[in-house]
């Protein structure tokens, strides 16, 4: 998420329920994917988003907008994480869950 608060609606924040959703989900733990939650960035814009994804040397990225797909530097494989199976591009990996994303497909 790049905003903290939703723009429409009730003000949560909108990163604490992102890393809240991150720990149910077990990705920092040992039995999960073990991120170091260091290593989880919130940016408040777009292109704050794509100079930090660039900056710290990401091979692969993961994003639900194409738009922000777009941005990043073609030597990164992009990975659109898509539920709904909208809009779907022949120029990045397109996943409608989080099941699809095996190590050996994508790495």
């Amino acid at each position: 998420h790049k905003t903290k608060n939703p723009i429409i609606g009730p003000k949560y924040n909108l990163h604490k329920s992102a890393l809240n959703w991150l720990e149910r989900n077990k990705f920092f733990d040992k039995e999960g994917l073990f991120m170091n939650k260091n290593n989880v960035f919130f940016e408040p814009t777009k292109e704050e988003k794509v100079k930090r994804i660039e900056s710290i040397g990401c091979t692969h990225f993961i994003d639900d907008l194409n738009s922000i797909l777009n941005l990043i530097k073609d030597d990164i494989v992009k990975i659109h994480y898509n539920p709904g199976e909208e809009n779907l591009t022949s120029n990045h990996l397109n996943f409608s869950n989080w099941r699809q994303l095996k190590y050996k497909e994508i790495f």
